[in-house]
């Protein structure tokens, strides 16, 4: 019997996340699913206590769970890793707190690098791909949206670079 395919999800708890972790159990992947959200507060046909793990991206230790997580699960080969999760914040950059930028920053840019440096070895095992959700600021400036874009401007640098690093090995792509 043929194993399906194991995909992991950041932000899966609701908009394009939500809507790929359904795409993907419809495939037949595993599901193994992030999000900050409560358990009890999801959609029962698709979150389990065996498929979601419940993190908070700006905590430090956040790797350590998801990767504990993983472990515990046996999952020693990851086919996807899709990077879904992010925020943003509309308005003037003056009016903007340092806490908010900060929280920008680390969930779209910091966690995403970090992760992907972590699950490394097991996409590797599976010679997987990782995905990259970003953003069209990320190129196309735009009013309002300083921190957001910058953020998003460095993790498509990374992404651009991390492909050429891993070409042959693992797939990375970038969608914005």
């Amino acid at each position: 019997m043929k194993k399906s395919k194991v995909v992991l999800i950041t932000g899966a708890t609701s908009g394009i996340g939500l809507q790929l972790a359904r795409r993907y159990k419809a495939r037949g992947f595993q599901l193994v699913l992030t999000g900050r959200r409560s358990l009890r507060n999801l959609p029962q046909d698709l979150f389990n206590k065996d498929n979601y793990c419940e993190v908070e991206l700006t905590d430090k230790g956040c790797i350590n769970k998801l990767n504990e997580f993983l472990e515990s699960y046996g999952v020693t080969k990851l086919d996807l890793l899709v990077h879904n999760a992010g925020i943003g914040w509309f308005g003037d950059l003056v009016e903007q707190s340092s806490q908010s930028v900060e929280k920008i920053i680390t969930v779209n840019t910091k966690v995403p690098i970090a992760l992907s440096r972590s699950l490394l070895p097991i996409i590797r095992n599976a010679s997987g791909k990782i995905i990259f959700i970003s953003s069209v600021t990320a190129n196309l400036p735009c009013k309002d949206f300083a921190a957001y874009a910058a953020s998003k401007a460095a993790i498509d640098g990374f992404a651009r670079s991390l492909r050429v690093e891993l070409k042959d090995k693992v797939e990375v792509l970038l969608v914005e």
